[in-house]
């Protein structure tokens, strides 16, 4: 019986907005709204304590799954 592994890539470069926009694209992945009470993904980003800044990870599948996970990374 075929095994199913998950694994993670973790690419490190100078726009890793950019490089994750075209990883959504390619992916067929959608950038869900911010959290309420938030215009944008930095806001809320700004509005995390120094240590968890950086470390909000958000998408969401075409099918509508979405993770939104908050902690160290």
């Amino acid at each position: 019986m075929p095994s199913v592994k998950r694994f993670q890539v973790t690419f490190d470069c100078a726009e890793p907005e950019r490089l994750a926009r075209f990883w959504c694209e390619v992916l067929g992945y959608v950038v869900p709204p911010p959290p309420k009470g938030f215009a944008t993904w930095d806001d809320f980003n700004r509005a995390l304590p120094p240590e968890g800044q950086g470390s909000a990870r958000r998408r969401a599948e075409p099918g509508g799954w979405a993770e939104g996970v908050i902690g160290p990374v």
